[in-house]
């Protein structure tokens, strides 16, 4: 239960952190002709922390592959293979820790490593994970 709990106290954060981003981009997008310096510092703060909140996802994702490896049933409720779809695939997410220390290049916030491959990690994980949590909601006993 307690990494239940856990799980659901990290998904609340991760909310959280694209909520903030959000609040760092709506000003750029609301008064556009404010001074070019501040427009770009509050999209440059917008688009890191954008990147730099993934410890947050990888603890949930560390804490939901737990989870699943933790049902000892016979049949359980998630299939094991999950755990391992939500482990291996945040890897390719690593690339995004460092992108405070690149310009340009494959590292930078919208580079190849950081941004496209994170993106494409999380969106393949989202795809395969959404069908099957729904199939397994479907199975819970109503008590």
């Amino acid at each position: 239960m307690v990494m239940v709990m856990a799980q659901a106290a990290t998904g609340v954060a991760v909310g959280l952190c694209f909520m903030s981003c959000a609040v760092f981009l709506s000003p750029v997008s609301f008064r556009p002709d404010r001074d070019p310096a501040l427009i770009q510092l509050l999209s440059d703060l917008g688009w890191l922390y954008y990147m730099m909140f993934l410890p947050m996802l990888y603890l949930q994702d560390f804490l939901i592959t737990s989870i699943i490896l933790s049902d000892r049933r016979e049949q359980p409720l998630i299939p094991r293979w999950m755990a391992w779809i939500n482990f291996v695939l945040p890897l390719g997410w690593f690339g995004g820790l460092g992108v405070h220390c690149a310009h340009s290049g494959p590292f930078a916030w919208n580079g190849a490593i950081t941004f496209w491959l994170a993106t494409a990690c999380y969106v393949v994980q989202i795809v395969i994970n959404i069908p099957v949590y729904w199939v397994a909601a479907g199975k819970i006993p109503q008590s």
